[in-house]
């Protein structure tokens, strides 16, 4: 069986028309996918339905693959109404609109899937640590009745629970004796480990024979989803997780866990964490396939700040996973871990600060910037400081390096180019333009010369380079450097009308082709004042450039664009995106292992 291709979208909460016209242009450029899947609120929350939802229902709007929803917070009572009492799996409420129920376990394109929604309460007593045996007489695992107070909810999630594929089994460690000391407690602890121990034997079969989870779908987020990882996280995100709902992500050990999360704002929040590792079975050999999950959660569905809210993902049969080695970086589980407040910062002594210099005109002037010196220098070698982990290869007058926070997404399919391929040229020499004194014609040409490296390694993953210097005076870069993102092929002219367009509205018009061509030959017309404001870019083959003659430009520009783009706006700025020193090394690697070949072709 073929791995089926699935693409799960945030919440649309009732804007229906605006994720139909989203998704079109998502199927048609990263397509065609099998199926998809939304998590959260379909409709908005009012019992009436309005034209949008009333058109998804009579067919006159329609998905362009089977899409499948499931009960969030609310389903309004007309859409209730269409589900037939005596049925079994989705129910077809439109063409390509399907309704999965409220919670349920069903395999549908060759995938195990566990969904539940529901309104959870924080505080509802529930001991969402107690073990049941499974019930292995149930045949029917979807819950259809409306899950919209937090019992309906706890007593559906119980029942999902007994599933044979969720079971954990009905052993449960003893905690340790409050007073080591005590000869009473100590035997106590005896006899209940002793009981642990033979109920993990009698577990063992069960646990054996539970069928694998492939995706775990909720509506809520599990207890701990922010500890133990380094990525960047949404605000306030430690007090959204529910109780069981981590009970449900315990339970399932489901290779990814796709959620979405309440926000602050009407936007929602995207947020991806490391995988992590669920601890072993007593009493069992080592699994196979390891058990690992990853956690993706996101956004509402075309939001209009932009931020991520859908997904792909190639789910390959399990079958093709033994033998697997551990992803990296890896972290244990979270689940069920509060991270500890962080500590207030210290309060700032305080200074008298004497004016620098004296008023005029009863303006203060404006401190003149100072470039960064070599030794605090993020891109020189010399510089003991510098993350050497992001090294790709070394020449003799530059050297090729990931960035931090690279733009593309390494583990994301849409990504054509392993380990992500956002490298910068930098030049080992410091200096603030290719074009400046302590520049040469040798480094120019070995920059050259490593663009077309990276031309041929990104080809054969059917991509094109991107490249874009930006070199402008009075700023604090003193060490110039030029970027190249990997673009699939197919998008190359799409992207450059998408940048021209964008740079008309924003900073005016490129150069003619004629003055950009000739950009990079050693006797071109060009003045020092235009080598030392620019912006030039490569969008493969097509040469762009800016003469920097205004006095604002934003430096991010290239970068920000391109995001937009490729529909990431929430990876235009790379702080935003930065990962752990594992991760960074991690993505090196892969990258480096592509691109070797073609490296030799400049350090020989």
């Amino acid at each position: 069986m073929s791995a089926p291709k699935l693409l799960f979208l945030g919440p649309p909460e009732g804007k229906l028309r605006a994720l139909l016209d989203k998704t079109m242009a998502i199927h048609a450029k990263h397509g065609p996918f099998d199926a998809a899947f939304i998590v959260g609120d379909v409709f908005a929350k009012c019992d009436a339905l309005c034209d949008e939802e009333r058109a998804f229902l009579d067919g006159s709007c329609q998905m362009p693959m089977p899409t499948y929803f499931f009960f969030g917070t609310h389903i309004p009572a007309d859409v209730q109404q269409r589900i037939p009492a005596d049925h079994r799996g989705p129910v077809e409420l439109a063409p390509n609109f399907l309704y999965l129920g409220s919670a349920g376990v069903v395999c549908m394109h060759g995938v195990r899937i566990v969904f539940c929604g529901g309104l959870w309460d924080t505080s509802n007593g529930v001991d969402w640590h107690a073990r049941e045996p499974p019930n292995e007489e149930a045949d029917d695992w979807q819950i259809w009745k409306p899950l919209d107070t937090p019992e309906a909810s706890c007593d559906a999630l119980r029942q999902l629970l007994r599933h044979p594929a969720l079971t954990l089994g009905e052993a449960r460690a003893p905690p340790p004796p409050a007073d080591p000391g005590s000869l009473q407690q100590a035997r106590a602890f005896q006899y209940a480990q002793a009981a642990f121990e033979f109920q993990c034997e009698r577990d063992a079969s069960t646990l054996a024979a539970r069928p694998p989870v492939d995706l775990l779908l909720t509506n809520a987020w599990p207890i701990g989803m922010d500890a133990l990882s380094e990525a960047p996280k949404p605000d306030a995100c430690s007090a959204w997780g529910r109780a069981p709902i981590t009970r449900l992500a315990e339970s399932c050990r489901a290779r990814y866990h796709i959620t979405c999360a309440p926000a602050a704002d009407e936007h929602g929040a995207f947020f991806e964490r490391e995988p992590y590792e669920h601890p072993p079975f007593a009493a069992l050999p080592p699994p196979d396939v390891l058990p690992i999950t990853r956690f993706v959660s996101l956004a509402r569905a075309a939001n209009s700040a932009k931020r991520r809210w859908f997904t792909a993902l190639r789910i390959l049969p399990r079958v093709e996973l033994a033998g697997t080695p551990r992803p990296h970086p890896l972290t244990a589980s979270p689940l069920w871990v509060v991270p500890a407040a962080p500590a207030p910062p210290p309060r700032p002594a305080h200074k008298r600060h004497e004016p620098t210099e004296a008023p005029e005109s009863g303006r203060r002037r404006r401190r003149k910037i100072q470039a960064v010196d070599p030794d605090q220098c993020w891109f020189c070698l010399s510089n003991p400081s510098l993350e050497k982990h992001l090294i790709v290869s070394v020449g003799m007058e530059c050297y090729v390096a990931l960035p931090k926070g690279q733009l593309p997404v390494s583990s994301e399919a849409t990504t054509p180019v392993p380990g992500g391929g956002h490298v910068l040229i930098v030049p080992i020499t410091h200096t603030p333009s290719v074009y400046a004194a302590e520049s040469s014609e040798a480094l120019r040409r070995e920059m050259r010369a490593w663009r077309d490296a990276l031309t041929k390694c990104y080809a054969a993953y059917d991509a094109v380079p991107v490249s874009w210097q930006v070199v402008r005076r009075g700023t604090r870069a003193g060490h110039t450097q030029t970027q190249v993102v990997p673009l699939a092929a197919e998008h190359a002219a799409a992207f450059d009308a998408f940048m021209t367009e964008t740079l008309h509205r924003e900073h005016g018009a490129w150069e003619s082709e004629t003055v950009a061509s000739t950009w990079e030959k050693e006797d071109a017309n060009f003045t020092p004042q235009d080598r030392q404001d620019y912006c030039y870019m490569e969008i493969g083959a097509r040469k762009r450039l800016l003469l920097l003659r205004s006095e604002r430009f934003n430096l991010q520009f290239p970068r920000e664009t391109l995001a937009n783009f490729l529909d990431m706006p929430g990876r235009a700025d790379w702080r935003a995106c930065v990962r752990s020193a594992d991760v960074e090394a991690a993505e090196c690697d892969e990258f480096k292992e592509v691109f070797a070949e073609y490296a030799e072709q400049v350090t020989g």
